[in-house]
């Protein structure tokens, strides 16, 4: 049986199957993240463009 550290955790071995499975976890958890920042960027950052061109 092969062991594999996932590099975010510092104590966990786990197997070849649940290594997969917990990077997939990962990834989509990163992605959701990810996505939330773009949307919240999306939304802020229109209020903040008049404060840092300094119309006038």
């Amino acid at each position: 049986m092969e062991y594999f550290k996932p590099p975010w955790c510092r104590y966990l071995w786990v197997n070849k199957k649940e290594y997969e499975a917990l990077t997939r976890m990962r990834e989509a958890s990163l992605a959701k993240k990810n996505a939330a920042k773009r949307a919240h960027l999306r939304l802020v950052s229109p209020l903040r463009k008049p404060l840092t061109h300094g119309d006038g």
